[in-house]
């Protein structure tokens, strides 16, 4: 893991242009920044581990944060976070352990801001505190989709739709799953034996799953399959929150 100091920053286009802090006016932007730093990270490196108290905010500036694996089981996957989401603002805000852990998907920049200065801010700016209380709420949000996802969706209707959002997002062609079918199976809540038997149902609806390399055979054939989402119109992304 390579990391690089950022330290105060001038007001330019660059700070500005920073996702969750570039919200903010120059002397709170550069309180934050003060102490901060960017981090690059390979494919697997470990950011917080589950448990884990946070001291920093980490902000993805490039790449996929996946949020997955508790103290007890490696490999229950709960969301993976896009460019401009935060990583466990609520538990670093708060001082509150880490549910799951969160690990680098791909390469992956991180901006990462001192607890310290996070706090500090929210108590001083209103901005800053209302931002906090957005992203915090249009994640819980995104994580209520996926629990109603859970109950109102059979795997092989999950598999299909989470399939086609991965595709739409990455811009890789093949593209590829990132991690391991355990954990793909884990996200949807199946066994790895029913998961294998839901791969082939998907298939025949015109998502092939081959490898982990995903093969969209028939698009309006697979959107018809997974049916409309079981929920009112997506709102996050508004809010800056990316994760899928």
């Amino acid at each position: 893991m390579a990391v690089h100091a950022i330290g105060s920053r001038r007001d330019d286009e660059d700070t500005r242009a920073l996702p969750f802090v570039g919200e903010f006016e120059q002397p709170a932007r550069q309180a934050l920044l003060e102490h901060a730093d960017e981090r690059l990270l390979q494919k697997g490196e470990r950011i917080f581990d589950a448990g884990q108290v946070p001291d920093r905010l980490g902000i993805v500036l490039s790449g996929v944060v996946e949020l997955c694996g508790t103290e007890r089981n490696p490999d229950c996957g709960v969301l993976m976070l896009a460019a401009g989401d935060l990583i466990f603002p609520m538990a670093v805000l708060y001082g509150e352990p880490c549910l799951t852990s969160a690990t680098a998907l791909t390469e992956t920049r991180l901006l990462m801001l001192p607890r310290t200065a996070l706090a500090r801010q929210a108590e001083a700016h209103t901005q800053v505190a209302m931002a906090l209380a957005r992203v915090m709420g249009a994640q819980w949000r995104m994580a209520l989709r996926h629990i109603i996802d859970l109950r109102c969706r059979n795997a092989a209707e999950r598999l299909g739709a989470f399939l086609l959002k991965y595709y739409d997002y990455s811009d890789a062609r093949p593209v590829e799953l990132p991690f391991a079918k355990a954990t793909l199976a884990a996200r949807l809540g199946v066994s790895r034996e029913t998961l294998s038997r839901t791969i082939q149902v998907v298939a025949a609806n015109g998502v092939l799953l081959r490898g982990s390399r995903i093969v969209v055979l028939d698009r309006r054939k697979a959107e018809e399959f997974c049916g409309p989402e079981p929920y009112g119109r997506r709102g996050e992304r508004a809010l800056n929150v990316h994760a899928f």
